[in-house]
């Protein structure tokens, strides 16, 4: 390495290893966190195994990744869902038990989706690794960062948002509201 491309890297491990906070902050205001931190797991393992580019086949990876977040999300939302409605659980319950319920299905998933993808991300001067490392390392840091948020984030946005009125405050959680207003239209308008 030469001084410049030196110094280049250090900065940026420096920055990666949260040495300079201001920046990181900055960073976090501007972007989602899954979203930095697949970028982050890219640039470092990219770095190390493959071209530092972004792709098509990264770009890829990311809608993968967006779709595989967004489904297990919504099935842990579903499951509170159907706890509250057909079992007749408190928001608390139906939180703990759905969590619980489906936090083995959604870690086996996600371990068995990182497992695969690992050989991929690591393989080096090998045929196809230009195309197919850029997308596992995507996914294999996203499934990684977005498997967490879904379990710790989904369940506390949820009873964030259909809380049950504290006896100091009277009124229910946003979306809660809105959820009840589309149904009374939805009622009101079928005939």
């Amino acid at each position: 390495l030469d001084g410049e491309d030196a110094s280049r890297t250090a900065r940026d491990a420096e920055l990666t290893a949260g040495a300079d906070r201001g920046h990181r902050r900055d960073l976090r205001d501007r972007k989602p966190v899954a979203d930095r931190q697949r970028a982050l797991t890219l640039w470092n393992l990219g770095h190390r195994y493959t071209a530092p580019v972004i792709s098509i086949a990264s770009m890829v990876g990311f809608v993968t990744l967006f779709g595989i977040a967004v489904r297990n999300g919504i099935l842990l939302v579903n499951h509170y869902d159907h706890l509250r409605e057909r079992e007749n659980k408190s928001i608390g319950e139906a939180i703990m038990q759905g969590s619980l319920e489906r936090l083995v299905p959604i870690l086996m998933t996600a371990l068995a989706a990182m497992l695969g993808l690992v050989p991929l991300a690591l393989a080096k001067n090998k045929p196809g690794s230009e195309l197919l490392a850029p997308l596992a390392i995507v996914v294999l840091g996203g499934l990684i960062s977005s498997t967490v948020l879904n379990l710790f984030v989904v369940p506390a946005g949820y009873a964030a948002a259909f809380r049950v009125p504290r006896p100091d405050a009277d009124r229910p959680g946003v979306l809660a509201c809105l959820v009840s207003r589309a149904r009374t239209k939805s009622h009101s308008a079928t005939p």
